[in-house]
C-alpha cells in the first residue's frame, strides 16, 4: 500500500518493544487508516483496540492466513 498510494503517517502505537505506525490514505472519497498488526492473538487484539483510541477507528479488515477467532 505504501508503495502504490500518497499516504500520510498520522501517529504510532507500540506492541512488544516496537514502534507500529498508523498510515492513512484517501480513496475515492474515503479514509482509509492501515497498520500492521503484530502476530498473536491477544497482541492482535490489543493493538485493535489502542489503534481505535488513537484514530477513533469502528471497522476492522483483518486477513492473514492462520484464520480467526471470530467467524463474524
Amino acid at each position: 500500500m505504501l508503495k502504490y498510494f500518497k499516504y500520510e503517517k498520522i501517529v504510532e502505537t507500540t506492541a512488544c518493544s516496537r514502534n507500529i505506525p498508523i498510515y492513512k490514505f484517501n480513496y475515492e472519497q474515503e479514509s482509509i487508516t492501515f497498520y500492521l498488526t503484530p502476530i498473536s492473538s491477544a497482541i492482535a487484539e490489543g493493538t485493535i483496540v489502542e489503534v481505535n483510541h488513537l484514530t477513533r477507528a469502528t471497522k476492522f479488515i483483518m486477513f492473514g492466513s492462520c484464520g480467526s477467532l471470530d467467524k463474524k
